[in-house]
Formats: structure tokens, C-alpha cells, sequence
């Protein structure tokens, strides 16, 4: 498989996958890693093997993002996904919803804010690890729907966006 771009707490790093047998040998920079005995005891946790060494920590996937906290850091992995982010998808989103239950922690706008794409709108926590909410698209804070320190279950609206001046609002219904 050959090298790909990702970035690792906004530094890009060359990855590539060395071998899968008998061990996951991963390239990450100019260092190569030895993975073996990945494990998950309950949701969001991970044990794993790394270099001979045990690790435990949490993870948590987002739509772009996944989250690893590990000896009390978090790293945050920018993840390409087919079809996600491309601006065609990003102008749609008009409601962002909770992709796992958690609390509020921090609010970075208000209602009828303009916002921009990749803009922190704010900060929950969720299995120990704090994660930035952030706009999928240009837009103004339509509604707020999460408040400071309230919880939320998984698929809960947190916040809503309209268009931003000048947009026309995207076609609702048949398509």
C-alpha cells in the first residue's frame, strides 16, 4: 500500500501499512511500529500492543477525525473518507447532531453568528477525551440547541445552521 498524507495534530505525516502478517507494521514518518494484540474491553477503550509495549487508552471516531487518548494526551487523526467534506456534502448540512452522548463543556458562538468552514462551535466530552464540534460548511448559527454543561444522548441536534448571506437555502424534499 503505498504512503498517504495524514495528519496527526496538525502536522501531516507520511503513514503506510508495511505488512498486516503476522503483525500490523505501520510506517508513521521516518519510525516503524510493530501493532499486535488490539483488543477493545468496552466501547470506546483500546488496549493494544505497541513495540513489545502495552497501551491503553480511549478512542473515538468522528466524521473526519479520530480521537486517541493515550497517558493523558489526545491525538487527533484527520481521516479521508470517500465522499465526506467534499463541498457538494458540506453545503447540505444544516443540522449537526451528537455522534455519541456527552456533555457541553465549552461554547465558542452564539445564535446568528457567522461561522466558517472547519470553525470550533464547541467543546464536548465524551468518554474522558474533550472533542471540538466544528462547522461542516459557511453558514450563521441558527439555532443552539445544546447549552453549557447539559448532556446530550447519541444523535442529538447540537446545533443548526442556515445558509450564509448570499446563499440560497439547499432544496428540501424530493431531490
Amino acid at each position: 500500500m503505498p504512503p498517504t498524507k495524514t495528519t496527526i495534530n496538525g502536522r501531516s505525516v507520511d503513514t503506510e501499512i508495511i505488512a498486516r502478517r503476522p503483525a500490523l507494521t505501520v510506517k508513521v514518518g521516518e519510525g516503524v511500529h510493530v501493532v499486535t494484540d488490539i483488543r477493545r474491553p468496552s466501547a470506546g477503550q483500546i488496549e493494544f500492543s505497541l513495540d513489545g509495549r502495552v497501551v491503553r487508552g480511549w478512542r473515538f471516531a468522528g466524521a473526519d477525525e479520530v480521537y486517541v487518548r493515550i497517558a493523558g494526551n489526545t491525538h487527533i487523526i484527520n481521516v479521508a473518507r470517500p465522499g465526506a467534506s467534499g463541498a457538494g456534502n458540506a453545503h447540505a448540512v444544516n443540522d449537526i447532531r451528537a455522534e455519541m452522548p456527552g456533555t457541553v463543556v465549552a461554547l465558542h458562538i452564539a445564535e446568528g453568528d457567522s461561522v466558517a468552514l472547519g470553525q470550533k462551535l464547541m467543546t464536548v466530552e465524551s468518554m474522558k477525551l474533550q472533542i471540538g464540534v466544528v462547522a461542516p460548511r459557511d453558514g450563521v448559527v441558527a439555532k443552539i440547541h445544546a447549552r453549557l454543561n447539559s448532556t446530550f444522548d447519541r444523535g442529538a441536534g447540537l446545533v443548526s445552521l442556515a445558509p450564509a448571506a448570499g446563499e440560497i437555502e439547499p432544496p428540501k424534499g424530493n431531490g
